[in-house]
């Protein structure tokens, strides 16, 4: 599946005229670390049998013929942007003048050359790619949200919560304090975690499915299909991070799925925070991106409060700093709470305040604010 079908390319003395140009990325070579070591991509060559039969016989990998310089990002980036835009008009039966946007397309270039200007960082990683024409346009988004929530759902949060993540995409969640019930699986079945971004999210989904959905069977993991660390990955690009951290992450769920049910003092927030925050740290977008998440709860939720407090869950450090936490103000009551969170700032620099009442009215600058509720249950990572 693909999904576009009409490309643009930059003619070839258009992009002759940007490979002759030179970049100037400043701050005293601080600005090229940055770009060669979280923009440039390897230069796929042709597809060629891979040397691990340890691991998959049938594993195909790519040849890489050499690294991305700013030129070449720039081009990939142009063609990109334009393809979507071209396939979109073509699509929708509106008039392309392929010479008019030829001449728009090297300005456009020779702007985003000069760093007048930049798209997202997940722009000058992802546009242009096959990734990008064969996945759709979920790596280039900033940022998400998602609500866990009941046995119906939960696991389906999560799976989704995961499969962002290893795009790039940060994710602001919101825990809700709910009903949830765990179950103990009764018998296994056999699941070899396939060697891509859908086959971990799908690999989590089973593992949670099967404490939370009765009369689940366990999924039985095996992971020799993943390849080891540090192999390039085909379709988002950077580095494998090798099965390790899938198989800490797995292992870690089973130990808190099993203390909620165990234990009473184990809370259903303290759950559903833990498992997003860990899988937080499993994702590491192909090496290159860490992950974003953002946590909301209510500032009545004394759970919630002291998630970051370590003396209190000890047990939590390794893993609780993934999230930036914000409580929810929203009744009157709620605000006269705000103590509560300013005593905890000095410490730990969180929590957060998101002022709910805001909510409804949209974004600060929208016109017509009060003609129609935002639906907006949520923030990203940046708070928005």
């Amino acid at each position: 599946m693909t999904f576009v079908s009409e490309y643009f390319v930059l003619k070839d003395e258009y992009e002759e005229q940007l490979r002759e140009m030179q970049p100037s990325f400043g701050y005293d070579g601080f600005g090229a670390a940055v770009y060669y070591r979280t923009y440039s991509r390897r230069k796929p060559g042709n597809i060629i049998q891979a040397a691990i039969p340890e691991v998959n016989p049938n594993t195909k990998e790519l040849q890489w013929t050499g690294q991305e310089q700013w030129a070449d990002t720039i081009v990939r980036v142009v063609n990109g942007t334009f393809t979507i835009r071209k396939d979109h008009y073509l699509k929708n039966n509106i008039e392309w003048h392929e010479g008019w946007w030829q001449d728009y397309a090297i300005k456009f270039g020779k702007s985003l050359f000069n760093l007048d200007w930049t798209p997202p960082g997940r722009g000058l990683w992802a546009m242009g790619t096959k990734f990008i024409y064969e996945r759709g346009s979920m790596a280039l988004n900033n940022c998400g949200f998602t609500e866990l929530g009941s046995n119906k759902s939960i696991a389906t949060d999560f799976e989704w919560m995961m499969d962002a993540l290893m795009m790039g995409v940060g994710v602001g969640f919101h825990a809700l304090r709910d009903d949830l019930r765990a179950y103990h699986p009764e018998g296994e079945f056999l699941f070899d975690i396939p060697d891509t971004r859908e086959g971990w999210a799908a690999a989590t989904r089973l593992l949670i499915e099967a404490y939370t959905m009765p009369g689940s069977r366990k999924p039985i993991l095996r992971y020799h299909l993943v390849r080891p660390r540090g192999l390039p990955i085909r379709g988002f690009g950077g580095l494998s991070s090798g099965p390790e951290p899938l198989i800490e992450l797995h292992k870690q769920i089973e130990i808190r799925f099993n203390r909620f049910m165990n234990t009473s003092t184990y809370d259903v927030v303290q759950l559903k925070t833990d498992i997003a925050n860990m899988i937080g740290c499993c994702v590491v977008a192909g090496n290159v991106r860490r992950s974003a998440e953002l946590a909301l709860g209510s500032i009545n939720d004394q759970v919630f409060l002291d998630l970051k407090d370590y003396d209190k869950y000890p047990d939590r450090m390794p893993f609780g700093w993934m999230s930036n936490n914000t409580v929810i103000c929203e009744a009157d009551e709620d605000f006269d709470r705000l103590g509560e969170v300013a005593k905890r700032v000095p410490l730990r620099g969180e929590p957060g305040v998101a002022n709910w009442r805001n909510f409804p009215k949209g974004r600060i600058g929208k016109r017509n604010r009060n003609l129609r509720k935002d639906k907006a249950r949520g923030l990203n990572p940046c708070g928005k």
